[in-house]
């Protein structure tokens, strides 16, 4: 082998690479879809369930966003520093997806 060809494994199939691609932009759309239609539908939900004036639904808004935002850079830490990737990668795609449900 000079380095340029691609390993194969046992059974003679390439693993990873751009076969998961798809998998991977699916799941990210996904949560995107499932977290943006959650946010934008909570100053609705304050406003008319709790009656929370317009101004302090849109701060409380703003800092549930801006907290979801900074959720995977702490994973990214957690990940690099303590545990593998997968196994944080499989804990934090469980919690969100817990919050987005709950």
């Amino acid at each position: 082998m000079d380095g340029r060809e691609t390993q194969l494994s046992s059974s003679g199939t390439k693993c990873g690479g751009w076969i998961t691609f798809p998998f991977i932009i699916g799941a990210v759309a996904g949560f995107i879809l499932g977290g943006g239609g959650w946010i934008s539908n909570l100053m609705v939900y304050l406003i008319q369930v709790f009656n929370v004036k317009n101004i302090n639904a849109a701060q409380i808004s703003n800092i549930v966003s801006g907290s979801t935002k900074l959720l995977p850079v702490i994973g990214e830490i957690v990940s690099d520093f303590f545990f593998g990737t997968f196994s944080v990668a499989v804990v934090f795609t469980c919690i969100s997806l817990l919050v987005i449900i709950w």
